[in-house]
């Protein structure tokens, strides 16, 4: 019971702030341009400085096995998640098939996960969550940018694959498992801009959906199989690889947590930047998320039932 109110509250402190962006947005102090920077500041910046920020931590080998299980447990859910959404929504005669496979097949677990487990597991299983939030991240910045912008090919795909997500990705693997020392001088900056991305996001996607015809995404078929995929089939898989390798307790049920969250925050935000359908990616990513609100306590029972 304490999990689920913990998770409610999350939802609604973040629902709060999505709401300021759509005021904000319908008083004119945000426009196209001002979202448009925000979403490359919220990429480019604050999301980046997470996964550093998330990976600067004391090294031990069973931390470091947890951290690799975690991200392994992550892997094994979304690329499930792809297949299945890649056989159940189709691109024939479908302009949105990109933003629906895309936000089916990614989690949201820095944005609402670790804030949730934090509270409820402890900080402990909070550092596990970060091999998830590098799973969602990698995937993210390969796959994810790949069906938002199209056809990349030659030198365009090695510079679409050397973005600030992969970049930070590589840094923070480095120092966590290279045991490189960062001063608090540094280190301090870089917790504080990642820090940023929820809020950030939160302000984007309620500015976004306050140009957008929730009516219209409200009645495509795809939002509900992608929320299926996304809420219940991702999430629940993770049994299967955590049974199959016997993995501990606290990683497993904070690895489940994570990867139970509504759509990635990545979606939304690539989806402005490049402008493919950024109206119905932030009604989903809106959507996703609210019905998280209510399908994390039902996957939760679930898991408890067969873990």
């Amino acid at each position: 019971m304490e999990l689920i109110i913990t998770a409610v509250q999350a939802i609604i402190k973040l629902m709060i702030i999505g709401l300021a962006g759509f005021i904000l947005s319908k008083r004119g102090v945000f426009n196209k341009e001002r979202t448009s920077a925000m979403s490359t500041l919220l990429t480019d910046l604050a999301l980046p400085m997470m996964i550093i920020g998330l990976c600067i931590r004391e090294y031990t080998p069973e931390k470091a096995k947890g951290l690799v299980l975690a991200f392994l447990a992550g892997m094994f859910s979304q690329v499930l998640a792809i297949i299945v959404s890649s056989i159940v929504i189709r691109k024939k005669d479908n302009p949105d098939w990109a933003i629906e496979r895309f936000s089916s097949a990614v989690s949201n677990p820095g944005f609402l996960g670790i804030p949730i487990i934090n509270l409820v597991l402890g900080s402990e299983a909070s550092f596990y969550t970060a091999g998830v939030v590098i799973s969602c991240c990698l995937i993210s910045w390969t796959y994810g940018l790949f069906v938002i912008k199209g056809n990349i090919q030659g030198r365009d795909m090695l510079k679409a694959l050397l973005n600030p997500g992969v970049l930070s990705i590589i840094v923070g693997v480095l120092i966590y498992f290279l045991r490189v020392p960062v001063p608090t001088l540094i280190a301090d900056p870089i917790v504080t801009l990642g820090n940023m991305a929820p809020p950030l996001s939160m302000l984007i996607a309620g500015s976004t959906l306050a140009s957008a015809d929730l009516g219209e995404a409200l009645r495509k078929k795809n939002l509900y199989v992608g929320n299926v995929i996304r809420l219940f089939v991702a999430p629940l898989s993770t049994i299967i690889f955590f049974k199959l390798f016997n993995v501990p307790e606290l990683i497993a049920t904070s690895c489940f947590i994570a990867l139970s969250t509504g759509t990635v925050t990545l979606c939304m935000a690539l989806s402005i930047k490049y402008d493919r359908h950024p109206t119905y990616a932030s009604a989903f990513f809106a959507i996703s998320t609210l019905l998280c609100m209510f399908t994390i306590p039902v996957v939760l029972a679930v898991y408890t039932a067969l873990m």
